[in-house]
This record gives C-alpha cells, structure tokens and sequence, in this order.
C-alpha cells in the first residue's frame, strides 16, 4: 500500500499532458494489482507475482518522474534532480543488495518513489519555505527509512529503534503539506491584496472609506484629482462634509443607506475649493460592526459633470434651433399642443402666426449664405425682442418662422400685438457691414375659430401665409378672412393633382408671324380644364402648382405633348413650323432637365431644331454661370433658346453677351404702350437695336393693332405674335387657321371637317 500511495502521488504531482497516458496506464496497473492482491492477502493466500505489476507501475512511475525532471530548462534544477536521482538509484540499490530479490526490490522502489515525490514536490512550488522544506525533509526521511533500516540490520543486529521513529516521516509530510497550503494561501491573499491596491491607487473613479460622521478613513488619487484637494493623503482625515454644495444631501443619501444598507447611481452635486461646482455618480454601501452597528461606508465616485453638461447640451439642440437659439419643430409642435390645451381649460383663444421672408433666397444668391446665416440671426434677435412669456417664437424651416400668441381675445387683438412684433423690424438690419432690411408674409389661424386641430390650425395659416405672397408679400393676412378663396385654391389643388392623372390639362397654340407676314410656328399655352369652372388660364393655377410641387411633371408633360401635337401636324402634312415652349425655374434648374428633353425628343421624333424653349430674364440673371452652362447643354442638342419678357427684370447688359440665346422676347406691357406721349418707344427701339447688334432675333408679343404691326415691322422686329392674328387656337384647329391666311392647303380635295375630325378622334 506504502507503494501505492507513493506511485499516486508522484502521478498527481506530474501534469504535463504529454505524460498522460503513461499515467492513466499505471493507475490502472495500481488499482487492479493492488486490488488482488490485498483481496488473496485478507482470505490468506499470498501470491508474490502480483507484486511484479506494483514493480512495473512503479517503475514507469519513476521514469516519467525523471524524464519530467529532465523537461526543465533551468539547468541549476537539472542538475538537481540528476544528482537526487543518482542519490535515490544509491539508496535503492543498497535495499536490493541487503535483502532477497523480491523484498529487496520492492524496497528499492519504495527508496525511489519517496525521493522522487520531494523531487517532485519541490519541482512544484520552486520555493524554499518551510513547508516545502518540512515535507521534503518528511519525504527524504520516509525514502532513507529502508536503506539505513538494511544497514542497521547488517552492521548492527543487536540496535532497536522505537516504532513511533519509523513514523514520524509521515507526521512531518503531512505537517509540510498543511504548512504548504497555508503558505500557498497566505500568498495568494497578499497577491489579492496588492493586486487591489493597485486597482484601488489606479483606478478612474474615485474610491473612498469613511466613518459615519464623514471623515475620511481612506481614498485615492482619483478623488483626489476631481475633487481639487491636492493628494490623497492630504485628504485622508478630512471631512467630507465640506465637499456638498449643501450639506443637507449628504443627510439625505445618509438616511437611505441606512435603510437600504447600499445606494445605487445617487447624482451629488460637489463643490471645489476653488469654488467650482461638480457633479458626480456614486455607489456606496454601508459597513456594519460585530453588533449590526453602522461603522463605515465604503464607495465610488464617478465625475459626470462634462456628460450632464453634452447631455444638457444635446437635448438643448434637440429643442432647439443652433443658428437663431429659437425653439425648433419639434419643440413647437409640442409648444402648441401645450397651448391648444391651456385654452380649453382657460377659454381662451391661440393665434398661430406662420411668417416668412419674403427675399431671404436674393440675399443668399447675392450677398452669400454667411450674409444670410447673419441676417437669420440677426432677424431673430430682433423679434425676440418684442416677444414676451408665456408667447412663443420659433424658427420651423430655412426661412420660416412661427409665433404662437396666447390669451387673446379676438382677430383685432391678435392683429395688434402682430402688428407691434413687426413694428420692431421697421428699421433695416446691420449683418457684417451690410444693410438690409426684413420684409415678412404672415399668415394667421385662430384656435379654435378657424380649426379645433393643431394641423389643420397649421395648415391654415399656411394658406393665409401663401395669400398674403400673392397679394403682394410684405404684409399679413386671416385665414378668415380669406376662407373662401383659400378654400378655393386648396379644392383647385386637389384637382390639379387629378387633373395630371386623368388628361385635364390641355395645350393651346398661338401662332408667331413673321413680321414681312409669313407663317414662323406656335408657342404652346397651358390650360387647365375645371369641371365647373371651364377652361383656367394659367394664372388661376401656376402659383398652386409650384407650391404644391406640381411645376416638374406638369413642365415635362407640356413639353412631352407639344412635341407629340408637333409630330402629329407633319403626319398631316402641314408645313415645318417651331414649336415655343414656356419653361420653368423649378423645371430647368433641375439637373437632368437637358437628359430629360433628349429623351422626349427621341422618344417624339421631333428635330431638335424646331423646339424653342423660353425661360424668363429673371431666371437667367438670378443664377447666371449655372443658367448658362445648362443653356450651352440645350444648344449641343441643336435647341433654340428664347429669354420670355425682356426688359421687365433687372437685366445686365454686361452678361447679355454670354449667355448662349437666339431670340428676345419684349414683353406686352411695351407694345402696349408704343403710342402714348411718354411711352416705352426709346425702350423698345433700344431693345430691338441691341438684339440686332447681337445677332439675336426679336419677337414682340401682345400684338393687336396694325399700326403695331407696322411700327414693329420698321423698328426690325423678325417676329410677331398676337390677337392681331390669332388668339391661342387648339392644336386640331392649326390647319384652318394655316388655310384662313392662305398658308396651307390640303391635298388631295380633303375636306377641312374630315382632317379636323381625324386630328380629334387622333387627340
């Protein structure tokens, strides 16, 4: 048994996983072997043979000892353990030269193997301390037992030494281990406990101990530095009282940790020496005495002061707009919820004003969007300052801006304290060296007279803001007072919106005349087929559809069938003509508009030769280089370029060369005034005489006398154009008016009633 445990125990002292299956292999030749033989010992039958697998095991045992031995790289401790193995083979052979074979043998490995556990169990711990050193000296003792024990029975016969000697190798092995595991402990608690302190010295939060006065027992460095009071030692001893910006939340956290025994994410508002305020997190808990008393209260400190102010920073932004500081969407939205609710209870009226500038789009264009950023700032301030609790201002968009007035008493009352908040925009706006002056559309909505629903409030005043543009801008208009024609527009714009799906829209052409009288083309007029009203000229609808975002499609689908009705007149044989399309803004600021007008005139089969595309003078000169490089684009494709009512804008002559055009278009007001005393005949005659020097052709249009005619004619117009000819005709009644001047004629003796039902029944 001796045998076994020792063989067991170097097995559990050598790890390696190398070495595994030699050691499962001798625990199976221990277990089984060992297991019969102390079965036939107890029934007393003695067979020595069963001892030779012991022998086997245990030698395998001892070679992996060895060779373990011999993995070390230190070459101090592999000279150790050859001399310990020299030692042991000495030892073990003096067992086996002083007793018969079998029993020599068997206390040559029982020599071996406890030399090799303290070769093993040194190799363990790698550390001379007294544990280690007491089972060694047990484990060389309980080796050396039987060769002395041969020695003695051989040199002195006649010597006796006590049992309880031959024990005590045992006593000191399991003194050592026990000495050993307190040891292994001890170290393992110091280990702990400065790996601790350094976490504790080196942590970020700062960590504190103090009595239940607030003395401090203990902390670190960390609340030292957020703190502002020199080092953590100068600290320990202090009052912690002293770092409340008051003292009486420290009771309050006190009484809860007294209850709850810990606190959790407690916010403390700290002070510094200097005066500076802090905020910080804490974890604490409460530490008792042998008796349940309160002793200490041990925590944690986190600065959060830079995360509450980002954090009252970001939901200042979310509330907030960062360019004028007014109250953004979001927080209007919520704003007029809040007073919609307060006049229920209080019976009284809310007046949602919706403004907008009328020229913030020039002042960018022209002066540049820090200019403008200026302006917006500078405007805002200057409302704010006429705007007082419990009113609110706030900017909801680029350029817009809402005012909600509360606790007023009627349309009179809410017209008077608008009129005083514009009042303050009367004198003109200083931005960087620049002065210019605010002009504001508003548009006003009273809760709950014209609507009991925060939208549809909002919407309404939206619409008063869009009548009081039209109307001439720089003024402010009740959606009362205007119900009906709102109401108008927003039924008109629901049909538009039909109308674009179902074909309500139709193209009216009117003729352009060559000025010796010969057939140049028509321009197409859009107009917009009303259920009850008729046919709407475009006056009645464009301003809708360009609010509404109608000006895209309904520009691509004029251009679309102008060019379909233009390829429909040569199927039926009337003479090559251009067509003149009217374009927008919106439509040819768009960046694919030239991609655009390529494919419908691929898809048409249209000469791009004969199309005419006419812009306005304002939309040319409000964005020249970008106008003029989307102009140079339409030219490659061979389109003609027109600029629609010259003279009426703000033209710059010194661009006029520049731009990429064919042809000015004066507009009616000058012809209309041709004859008058003080009339527009210089401006007329000095449009006409710079469009010849540019090589550009003029058109005049408005024409309804012949004295025009002929006074334009001599003047060196090339093209004329109005009800002096013709009015603007549906595109199947061409041909007819094409005959009536004896411009065209039909072949083959068809009737003018069969080609105008063909080109109906075609549409």
């Amino acid at each position: 048994m001796l045998l076994l445990a020792g063989a067991a125990f170097l097995l559990s002292l050598i790890p390696t996983p190398s070495f595994k299956p030699a050691m499962i292999l001798c625990a199976v030749m221990f277990g089984v072997s060992a297991s019969l033989y102390s079965a036939l010992v107890i029934i007393g039958i003695t067979q020595p043979w069963l001892m030779w697998p012991l022998f086997a095991a245990s030698c395998i045992s001892l070679s992996v000892t060895l060779l373990h031995a011999q993995e070390n790289r230190r070459r101090r401790d592999r000279l150790l353990r050859i001399a310990v193995a020299v030692v042991t083979a000495t030892l073990a052979g003096i067992d086996f030269f002083f007793n018969p074979p079998l029993d020599g043998g068997l206390l040559a490995l029982l020599s071996a193997i406890y030399l090799a556990d303290g070769l093993a169990y040194y190799r363990r711990f790698r550390r001379i301390s007294s544990g280690v050193c007491t089972t060694l000296l047990g484990f060389a003792a309980w080796g050396l037992v039987w060769p002395v024990a041969s020695l003695l029975g051989h040199y002195a016969p006649h010597f006796q030494a006590p049992p309880v000697l031959w024990n005590l190798p045992k006593l000191f092995v399991a003194i050592g281990m026990i000495l050993t595991l307190l040891e292994q402990e001890t170290l393992r608690m110091a280990r702990e406990a400065e790996r601790n302190r350094t976490l504790y010295d080196k942590s970020q939060c700062g960590l504190f101990l103090t009595n239940m006065s607030g003395t401090l027992l203990d902390c670190n460095d960390a609340l030292a530095r957020m703190s502002s009071r020199g080092s953590s030692q100068a600290m320990i001893g202090t009052s912690a009282v002293a770092c409340y910006a008051d003292p009486a939340e420290r009771d309050l956290w006190i009484r809860d940790i007294l209850r709850d025994g810990s606190i959790e994410n407690r916010e403390l508002h700290l002070i510094r020496p200097d005066g500076t305020a802090w905020i910080a997190l804490m974890n604490a808990k409460l530490r008792r005495d042998l008796r349940g008393q309160p002793m200490e209260i041990e925590g944690a400190l986190l600065d959060v002061t830079e995360h509450r102010r980002m954090h009252r920073q970001l939901l200042w932004q979310a509330r907030h707009d960062p360019l004028t500081g007014l109250a953004n969407r979001a927080s209007m939205e919520d704003a007029v919820q809040q007073a919609l609710a307060g006049a229920d209870a209080n019976g009284s009226q809310v007046a949602m004003i919706c403004m907008d500038l009328d020229q913030f789009k020039w002042i960018n264009d022209n002066h540049g969007h820090t200019i403008g950023d200026g302006f917006l700032r500078a405007f805002a301030q200057r409302l704010k300052t006429a705007v007082t609790a419990p009113d609110l201002l706030g900017r909801v968009g680029g350029d817009e801006f809402l005012l909600l007035l509360r606790n007023v008493s009627s349309e009179q009352d809410a017209a008077e304290r608008l009129e005083r908040v514009l009042k303050t925009l009367d004198k003109p706006l200083e931005v960087e060296g620049h002065t210019l002056r605010p002009s504001v559309s508003a548009g006003v909505a009273i809760y709950p007279c014209d609507s009991a629903h925060a939208a549809d409030l909002r919407r309404h005043a939206d619409h008063a803001l869009y009548r009081a543009k039209e109307m001439g801008r720089d003024q402010y208009q009740f959606y009362s007072r205007n119900r009906k024609k709102i109401d108008d527009d927003i039924a008109l714009e629901r049909l538009l919106h039909r109308g674009l799906k179902e074909n309500w829209f139709v193209l009216h052409y009117q003729p352009q005349m060559f000025a010796d009288g010969g057939f140049f083309g028509v321009e197409a007029l859009l107009r917009f087929q009303h259920p009850e009203r008729g046919l709407l000229q475009p006056a009645d609808f464009l301003s809708i559809a360009e609010r509404n975002g109608l000006l895209h499609p309904l520009g691509e689908w004029v251009i679309e069938e102008a060019c379909r009705q233009h390829r429909e007149w040569q199927s039926q044989g009337l003479p090559m003509l251009t067509m003149t399309v009217n374009v927008s803004a919106v439509q040819f600021n768009r960046p694919d508009f030239c991609e655009s007008v390529e494919r419908i005139l691929l898809r048409q089969q249209m000469p791009p030769e004969y199309l005419e595309l006419e812009i306005t003078e304002s939309l040319v000169m409000n964005d020249c280089e970008d106008s003029v490089a989307q102009m140079k684009r339409l030219k490659e494709l061979g389109i003609r370029i027109a600029v629609d009512d010259f003279g009426t804008g703000y033209s710059s002559l010194s661009y006029l060369h520049r731009l990429p055009i064919d042809v000015l278009k004066i507009d009616r007001s000058f012809i209309e005034k041709l004859q008058e005393p003080h009339g527009t005949l210089p401006i007329v005659e000095a449009i006409i005489s710079l469009a010849n020097s540019l090589h550009l052709q003029v058109v005049a249009e408005g024409i309804e006398h012949d004295f025009q005619r002929q006074l334009l004619r001599h003047l060196g117009a090339h093209r004329l154009q109005g009800y002096l000819y013709s009015q603007a005709i549906p595109g199947q009644r061409l041909g007819e008016f094409l005959m009536a001047q004896g411009l065209w004629r039909i072949q083959g003796g068809a009737s003018m009633q069969a080609l105008t039902a063909v080109a109906s029944a075609a549409h």
